[in-house]
């Protein structure tokens, strides 16, 4: 076992900054196994999973000064996510091309990157809402789904303006973090 073994991520990140082949190695080695699991999952392919895992990290390398990384776990698992949905959709153009249901009008590369992208946000929000405690989930949901005003919301589900209004600003915060904290993975690609 090596010294880099013991170290915390964030002293792992800064000396992956630092161009640190053996902090890189740790991260590698920790997380190799966990963003194979994810990109075999999708992928079922034990080639396409390897090459996505591969990919992932070479970017990391490359890239690892421009990185603002808080969590290395939730910001490799979210890269990995996110990769695999850009090759499935590359894979999913392809197939269309070749068998000839694609017309002339196919998306371009950066149309088909923002559908992508578009896609991977929403799912993020998506979770991000999910996930919310009950009552912050239930006011979100009214103010921006129904778009319920926060006396209309406070009346309806019997609680104050000030209660309904806390909830909503938690809901919103909880989001905005969630997003943020995906938004740094994007950046690998």
């Amino acid at each position: 076992m090596t010294v880099y073994a013991s170290y915390g991520e964030d002293i792992l990140i800064k000396r992956l900054q630092q161009g640190d082949n053996n902090a890189f190695t740790e991260i590698y080695n920790r997380f190799w196994k966990l963003l194979f699991a994810i990109a075999f999952k999708h992928m079922e392919s034990k080639e396409a999973a390897e090459e996505i895992v591969q990919e992932i990290f070479m970017r990391l390398w490359d890239r690892r000064n421009e990185l603002d990384i808080k969590a290395l776990g939730p910001y490799l698992a979210t890269a990995c996510k996110y990769a695999v949905f850009k090759q499935i959709a590359k894979d999913k153009l392809r197939r269309e091309k070749i068998s000839g249901h694609v017309s002339g009008l196919a998306p371009s590369d950066n149309e088909l990157e923002s559908l992508i992208h578009a896609r991977f946000l929403e799912q993020i929000l998506s979770t991000a809402i999910d996930a919310l405690p009950t009552q912050c989930k239930i006011v979100y949901r009214l103010s921006e789904e129904e778009d319920l005003k926060i006396p209309e919301i406070a009346d309806r589900l019997q609680i104050s303006s000030n209660t309904a209004r806390n909830h909503l600003a938690r809901a919103r915060q909880i989001i905005r973090s969630t997003l943020r904290e995906a938004g740094a993975s994007i950046l690998l690609f």
